[in-house]
């Protein structure tokens, strides 16, 4: 069931929340640190929404950073787009394309849309600021269970599979509903993501 909703930039004092949300949303080798997340608020807090029910509880995030982008460049990692997640060492504010840095969502309250929701508000976001490009490298948590299940299967198999429609990988249909093309596997995107055998995907709506 979907409820009611504010969509707004997180300010310092919404940190402990933020972490909160951070740990119930990720395992702990995957999660951000407080002074991560502080790091990415104070660079860049236009960025950085949040999802608040009526009653100011913080149930989904999503923060991101400035670059500049070429069609022409090769498939970065998100360890090498963030320095490992700091982006006060890679946010460029005269780049030209929007980077989705984070995003989460409690689990409580998956499959009402509030990622949708917030990646709708960062594509505002990048229109607002007349930037050219929107990139995200999205997570694949179905490829590991997939690379186990068969010796043969390929990472390349399960995106052809994913393109085909014969997998559902959410996240995934996500961003292709709203605009954004598949462009190729990024191998060791974050190394501490199993579920994704540490590849993504790297996807791009031009605005």
């Amino acid at each position: 069931m979907k409820i009611p909703l504010n969509i707004r930039n997180l300010e310092l004092s919404d940190i402990n929340q933020a972490m909160l949300l951070e740990k119930a949303a990720w395992s702990h080798d995957t999660q951000a640190t407080r002074v991560q997340l502080e790091d990415r608020l104070t660079i860049f807090k236009e960025g950085f929404f949040g999802a608040f029910t009526t009653n100011e509880k913080l149930i989904g995030m999503a923060s991101s950073q400035i670059i500049t982008y070429s069609p022409n460049d090769s498939f970065k990692s998100w360890e090498t787009l963030t320095s490992s997640g700091w982006i006060s060492k890679t946010h460029q504010p005269q780049g030209n394309c929007l980077h989705f840095v984070s995003i989460c969502v409690h689990p409580e309250n998956h499959h009402q849309g509030i990622g949708k929701k917030l990646n709708k508000e960062r594509l505002h976001l990048a229109e607002k600021l007349h930037l050219k490009y929107v990139l995200t490298d999205t997570r694949l948590p179905g490829l590991s269970s997939f690379l186990k299940s068969n010796i043969n299967n390929l990472p390349k198999d399960y995106l052809a599979a994913i393109k085909k429609g014969e997998i559902i990988e959410p996240v995934v249909q996500m961003y292709l509903s709203l605009g954004f093309q598949a462009l190729g596997l990024i191998p060791d995107c974050m190394k501490s993501d199993e579920e994704s055998a540490n590849f993504g995907l790297a996807m791009l709506k031009e605005i």
